[in-house]
């Protein structure tokens, strides 16, 4: 078509797909972004007779070729008569709890059969060895003792949930398109503006660029998860000379990773025991990378000030 300043119009004068850039005209969002752009299929259905001669752009800075006049008006407005209308949006956002998935699931159990560390010998419990859970084992106390927490071992899976809710806002556009070789392209209400399909920069004098769409939408991430770690603890009991660990035990140490004084009950010559507790129930946590919104349809809106 060429570069117009009053600018040659061909059957082509209708309306493209989604824009991108940042106008002055109200910011309004919309719940449902995808319904501000249903307007733009009728805009695409307008008639341009088949030949046009000349369209008054001379209020513009030259208009290169790919491009093609338009009028920016702010939402709610009308376009003026020989105009054509496109809702289109821009600047998307993500709804509140876009995306979210929904809960990781687990298979398997926990086991906490392996062995655990206990240490003895002065109230620092300097001196280690390792025991098998409920077996009676010679260990000379000789005065403290202590074990210590343990991981779970066992075999849990986790499986993940799925993002929900894929909306996003969205800032409408309203594009008014020039429909005849008559339009009053400089005289209508509105940002004086070109647009091109696509995303592009905008030619020199154009300043102000919006990337507008058709409609938004929110791109979900997967979602993944993890296997939560899950720590063994039970009670760790001491016998004076009871090879069979029969009877009451002469001290019991339930808490963990703590040193305690049984010289009175337990001396060098005893027996230990560990009995653990009950496995931890599985659990799992939900990861996921960053979702965004992104439009349908772009393309570049280029306006004078």
């Amino acid at each position: 078509m060429g570069a117009w300043r009053r600018l040659a119009i061909a059957c082509g004068l209708v309306v493209a797909p989604a824009v991108a850039c940042v106008l002055d005209i109200p910011d309004v969002t919309s719940g449902d972004a995808s319904a501000d752009a249903k307007a733009a299929d009728a805009a695409s259905d307008a008639v341009v007779p088949p030949a046009c001669a000349t369209l008054d752009a001379s209020c513009v800075p030259t208009i290169p070729e790919g491009w093609k006049p338009v009028v920016v008006v702010a939402a709610g407005k009308s376009c003026d008569t020989d105009f054509s209308t496109a809702l289109y949006v821009s600047t998307p956002q993500l709804v509140a709890n876009a995306c979210a998935c929904s809960a990781c699931s687990t298979t398997g159990t926990h086991s906490c059969d392996a062995g655990v560390t206990f240490t003895t010998n002065t109230a620092s419990c300097i001196s280690s060895g390792s025991i098998s859970p409920n077996q009676c084992t010679a260990a000379g106390v000789n005065g403290y003792l202590q074990y210590d927490n343990y991981g779970a071992v066992g075999n849990v899976t986790c499986t993940p949930g799925a993002p929900s809710n894929a909306n996003a806002t969205a800032t409408p556009i309203t594009a008014c398109y020039p429909t005849s070789c008559s339009s009053d392209y400089c005289g209508a209400s509105g940002l004086k503006c070109i647009e091109q399909v696509g995303v592009a920069g905008c030619p020199s004098g154009f300043t102000q660029q919006t990337i507008a769409g058709d409609s938004a939408s929110a791109q979900c991430a997967a979602c993944g998860c993890t296997v939560k770690s899950a720590v063994c603890s039970g009670s760790l009991a001491c016998w004076n000379g009871d090879p069979f660990c029969g009877g009451a035990p002469g001290a019991t140490i339930a808490t963990g990773n703590v040193c305690t004084n049984v010289g009175g009950t337990c001396g060098v010559t005893t027996y230990i025991k560990f009995t653990p507790a009950l496995p931890p129930a599985p659990s799992c946590v939900q990861t996921q990378d960053a979702s965004v919104a992104v439009l349908a349809g772009e393309r570049t809106i280029c306006c004078v000030p």
